[in-house]
C-alpha cells in the first residue's frame, strides 16, 4: 500500500515588497537568457568549442539562478550565499573565455575534480576594472565564509551566537543583504550573458531578440537599486543626522549628496 506524506512549509514568503521587486527583475533577466539559449540551440548551424561552452555555462547559471531566487523569496539569507558563489565562479569563468578564447582547451580537458582550472582571485584581477576589483573579492570571501561555516563569520555565518555563556540574536533583518545577494547575482549573470552572446554571434548563431529583454531587466534593477540606496541614505540621515556631520562614519556620502 502506498504511503503519502503530507509536508507542511514552514517558511513564510519574504512579504517586502522591495526584495519582492529585486527578485522580479532577477526573474525577468534568468527568462530572457532562457529564451535565448531557445534561440542558439534552435538552428542547423554546428556548434565550436567557445559556443558549446557557453551554452553548458548559462545552462547551468540559469538553472542555479532560479534555485537561489526560491531561497531569497523564503528569506534564507545563508543558503542564498551559498549558490551565489556558484553563480559568480560560472560567471567568472564565462568572462574569461570570452576574453582568452585560446584558454577554451585548458577549460574542455581539465580533469582535476579537486579544483578548477583557474583560482578566482585570477579571474578577478583579469575580468574586472582595478575599482572593482576590491569589492568583488570581498563580496566572494564573505559568500566563502558562509558556504565553508566559517566560525569567523559569526552571525553572518550561524543564525545565532554564544558570548559569554549568553545566546546572541541577530539585531536587524535580513532585507538589506537579499537585495545586495540579489543585485550581485543578477548583475554577473547579465555580463555572462554578454559574454555568451558575443560568443554565439562570432560562431555564426542568432540569439534572438531577447538580448534586449535582458538589458532592460538589469537596467530597471539598477534603477530600483540607485533608488533604494538614495531611501536608505534619506532614512540614515533623518534617524541618525550625527553620522553625517563632519567627522562622522558617513560624512563623505552627506557631502556627495549634496553636491549633486
Amino acid at each position: 500500500m502506498a504511503v503519502f506524506l503530507e509536508f507542511q512549509d514552514p517558511v513564510p514568503v519574504v512579504e517586502d515588497q522591495t526584495v519582492r521587486a529585486y527578485c522580479f527583475y532577477c526573474q525577468s533577466l534568468r527568462a530572457a537568457a532562457a529564451q535565448i539559449l531557445l534561440s542558439v540551440i534552435d538552428t542547423s548551424q554546428p556548434f565550436d568549442k567557445h559556443s558549446w561552452a557557453a551554452v553548458l555555462i548559462i545552462q547551468r547559471l540559469t538553472e542555479c539562478q532560479l534555485s537561489f531566487e526560491l531561497l531569497i523569496a523564503r528569506g534564507r539569507e545563508r543558503d542564498a550565499a551559498v549558490l551565489l558563489v556558484t553563480i559568480l565562479e560560472l560567471a567568472f569563468d564565462l568572462i574569461y573565455l570570452e576574453k582568452h578564447p585560446d584558454k577554451i582547451e585548458e577549460w574542455i580537458s581539465h580533469e582535476n575534480h579537486a579544483r578548477k582550472p583557474w583560482s578566482v582571485s585570477r579571474l578577478i584581477a583579469d575580468i574586472y576594472d582595478e575599482s572593482e576589483r576590491a569589492p568583488m573579492s570581498e563580496l566572494y570571501r564573505h559568500c566563502s565564509m558562509v558556504k565553508h561555516g566559517n566560525p569567523a563569520g559569526g552571525l553572518t555565518t550561524f543564525p545565532m551566537g554564544l558570548k559569554k555563556r549568553q545566546i546572541i540574536l541577530p539585531e536587524h533583518g535580513n532585507l538589506p543583504i537579499l537585495t545586495a545577494y540579489v543585485f550581485t547575482a543578477t548583475g554577473n549573470v547579465h555580463r555572462a550573458l554578454q559574454s555568451a552572446t558575443r560568443i554565439w554571434e562570432k560562431g555564426g548563431h542568432d540569439p534572438g531578440p531577447h538580448a534586449a529583454v535582458a538589458d532592460k531587466a538589469w537596467e530597471d534593477l539598477q534603477n530600483l537599486n540607485s533608488n533604494h540606496i538614495r531611501d536608505i541614505v534619506i532614512d540614515l540621515m533623518r534617524t541618525k543626522p550625527s553620522a553625517f556631520e563632519a567627522g562622522g562614519p558617513l560624512a563623505d556620502i552627506s557631502l556627495r549628496k549634496a553636491e549633486t
